[in-house]
């Protein structure tokens, strides 16, 4: 791969960033990690990718990497959740997968080379160590839907939130789903996330299934659990209302899919956007059907929305920038700015990143992401970014050359 020296002037022939203006013809100056200055070249050295954009580079705010090894994604688009969890668990206990190291290696691989330059993974395994110029935050899942796994799922919330505390590693805490954990364990994880100031990230009104659930006990979540012998952990009478009261007492949350949020918890979300990330994953999306994704209204209200590939359990591919251009193609009311600021600074603020990436700017860290223009002609610069035939071509973190190529 092209090594890039400590200091150097990369020339963007459009240079994008949320919260600015597009800038044509713009040299951003590197120095030691960090961009110095905006502007003309100031360094001696120089790449021009040519007839490129540059923007932040990607956060990926809700990935499942252990599945980054799958050619296709597991079942048949549009089959129904609780039958995607059985295709899940029967591939977890198949015994023909890698190695959880080499499968969430696979999957950073996939993300540096298409822009990505920090992910939120859900761990449903053992946590690893990995060494990444990534920035990789593991939020360990916890799943306790029996009687015999609700005491380890306490002490792995406590393990995991005193794990993070020492330093040890970068994430958080993840209680899977209102179907799949007992209010206590979430609890549980809300108070150590409190006490250690870290992290959650949490699936929540993902299907119409969940709802009926969570509403009266009964429906295909429930079949599913009973089927495995779970406990009947769940009072009637729930709605996701009830989990975001619980969730905005933690420092930080991730929200993934959000898909059947009603108005009232729309605007909860946007009343705490200090808090609360919801992560919109759009081919995932795409793949199970659901009614159209409530963007415009999500983003109307004022709550910040990132975007995650979630995994290739569910979707072909880890492109965080498709994910960006399905949207473009699909939500043609939402503006370009916006899809820019869902990739980049969302992401990044739901990951307390912001203050080094997220942005084009000086003092922030080098961490960008190049992409090559076509010459279709669009009516303005962000239907040409978000164009289906523009692509990727170079990642750089901290000013190094990571994935790609700038020749």
């Amino acid at each position: 791969m092209q090594t890039l020296p400590p200091c150097y002037s990369l020339r963007a022939a459009m240079l994008f960033s949320p919260l600015a203006s597009p800038q044509e013809n713009a040299w951003i100056n590197i120095k030691g990690g960090n961009i110095t200055s905006i502007g003309s070249a100031t360094e001696t050295t120089h790449f021009d990718p040519g007839d490129c954009a540059v923007l932040p580079g990607l956060v990926n705010a809700h990935a499942h990497l252990e599945f980054s090894d799958l050619e296709s994604p597991l079942g048949r688009g549009g089959m129904p959740l609780p039958d995607w969890i059985g295709k899940v668990l029967a591939w977890r206990s198949s015994g023909r997968r890698k190695s959880i190291q080499e499968r969430i290696g696979s999957g950073i691989e996939q993300s540096l080379a298409g822009g990505v330059v920090a992910v939120a993974d859900i761990v449903s395994e053992q946590r690893v160590s990995i060494e990444t110029p990534l920035h990789y935050h593991a939020f360990e899942e916890v799943i306790a839907a029996s009687e015999a796994q609700h005491t380890v799922a306490l002490q792995r919330v406590d393990a995991v939130a005193s794990s993070i505390a020492a330093g040890s590693c970068r994430g958080g805490i993840s209680p899977h789903a209102p179907y799949s954990v007992a209010p206590a364990i979430w609890e549980r994880a809300v108070q150590r996330a409190r006490d250690h100031n870290i992290p959650l990230a949490v699936h929540l009104a993902e299907t119409r299934d969940e709802l009926s659930f969570l509403a009266d006990g009964t429906g295909p979540f429930a079949t599913l659990l009973a089927d495995r012998g779970a406990i009947d952990f769940m009072a009637a009478g729930r709605t996701p209302q009830a989990f975001l009261n619980m969730l905005a007492r933690a420092p930080s949350t991730l929200i993934a899919h959000g898909n059947y949020l009603t108005v009232d918890e729309i605007q909860f979300l946007a009343a705490h956007r200090d808090c609360m990330t919801l992560v919109y994953c759009p081919r995932t999306h795409n793949y199970f059907g659901h009614d159209r994704y409530p963007l415009a209204t999500m983003l109307d209200a004022g709550a910040r929305v990132a975007i995650g590939t979630d995994g290739r359990g569910s979707n072909p591919d880890l492109s965080l920038w498709r994910e960006l251009q399905h949207i473009a193609q699909t939500h043609a009311e939402v503006p370009g700015e916006a899809i820019l600021e869902m990739g980049t600074l969302n992401g990044a603020e739901g990951l307390s990143l912001a203050d080094r990436i997220g942005t084009i700017e000086a003092g922030k860290e080098a961490s960008l992401a190049v992409v090559r223009f076509t010459d279709v002609a669009h009516r303005n610069s962000y239907a040409r970014l978000f164009d289906s035939t523009s692509e990727v071509i170079a990642t750089i973190i901290a000013g190094n050359l990571v994935g790609g190529s700038l020749e």
